[in-house]
């Protein structure tokens, strides 16, 4: 069984500042994440497609309580 080594702090601060060489804090900013604009009302009706029509409502109902229940109703959205 191969044991696992800890670094020391000084040896995780240089490897991040290593790291950080190849890929600056400023580039993060210029990162496009996703296609552009995503028409969300629409993606949602898309999910919809293959359910069984007298539950679609429940579904609404439900990711109406909360945040949470929108977004794991959503999980779509977020891939």
């Amino acid at each position: 069984m191969k044991r696992l080594t800890l670094r020391t702090v000084a040896e995780r601060r240089d490897a991040g500042k290593a790291l950080r060489q190849q890929c600056s804090r400023l580039s993060h900013g210029k990162v496009i994440l996703g296609q552009g604009k995503r028409d969300i009302v629409r993606l949602i009706e898309l999910s919809n497609k293959d359910r069984m029509e007298p539950l679609i409502p429940i579904r609404h109902g439900r990711m109406l309580q909360s945040a949470f229940a929108y977004f794991r109703g959503t999980a779509l959205i977020q891939a």
